[in-house]
């Protein structure tokens, strides 16, 4: 009796066990769900205002562009004259273009035939002072040249003269010399006075030769007058 008496409760046990684990169960995969239904709904919603956006800027660009063919055209429409007046200032600024290019090349060439101009002065300057140059060091070396002829000539001279100017010094003395000689000679010793001594005396000999007491050629004169 106490067995069967306890046995009822332990079933009902399970059995709440179960109907537990069916309702966590289904409520789990019921989040699951919801979950997914909200994912879900969130993407649609993002591809909603993407698809919005598009659009929008869609319009917004194709209204842009209406815009901007709309006023070229109605310009296009208004203004059919105009094309003749843009050509005409198209030519004349051709020709103005044209005009200052040709201006712009005449200016380079006389520019250039001046530069060249200029190059051929300045060369032919430097050639008549290299010229001038070398003339000026010619005749600078010729008078050189001249001055040392000149110097040597006058040096020539000088030793010329000095050297006669000693010759006649040396000639003078030697002259002297004889003569002063010549005086010592001709001067007579008292006792060459003495009559015939001559002829014992080699020095009263001399004197007698050279200076003798009387002239035999101005006696001879005075005899024959």
């Amino acid at each position: 009796l106490r067995v069967s008496a306890v046995s009822p409760p332990a079933t009902s046990s399970v059995t709440s066990l179960g109907i537990s684990s069916r309702s966590s169960t289904t409520t789990s995969k019921v989040m699951q769900y919801r979950r997914k239904r909200a994912r879900i709904a969130k993407r649609n919603r993002r591809i909603v205002f993407a698809i919005l956006f598009a659009v929008v800027v869609g319009i917004v660009i194709c209204y842009r562009q209406r815009e901007a063919s709309v006023p070229s055209s109605s310009s296009s429409l208004t203004t059919p004259s105009n094309s003749s007046i843009d050509a005409t200032k198209k030519l004349e600024l051709a020709k103005k273009l044209a005009a200052a290019e040709l201006e712009r090349k005449r200016l380079l060439e006389q520019k250039r035939h001046e530069e060249e101009a200029e190059q051929r002065r300045m060369a032919e300057e430097k050639a008549a002072a290299e010229a001038k140059r070398k003339a000026e060091e010619e005749a600078m070396r010729k008078k050189q040249e001249e001055m040392t002829l000149e110097e040597q000539k006058q040096k020539a001279e000088e030793e010329k003269k000095r050297q006669e100017a000693m010759q006649v010094m040396l000639r003078e003395e030697e002259e002297r010399k004889q003569l002063q000689l010549m005086h010592e000679e001709m001067r007579r010793p008292w006792a060459c006075n003495i009559p015939l001594t001559y002829l014992m005396s080699r020095k009263c000999w001399k004197v007698a030769k050279i200076n003798p007491i009387y002239d035999c050629k101005a006696i001879i004169d005075a005899m024959m007058e």
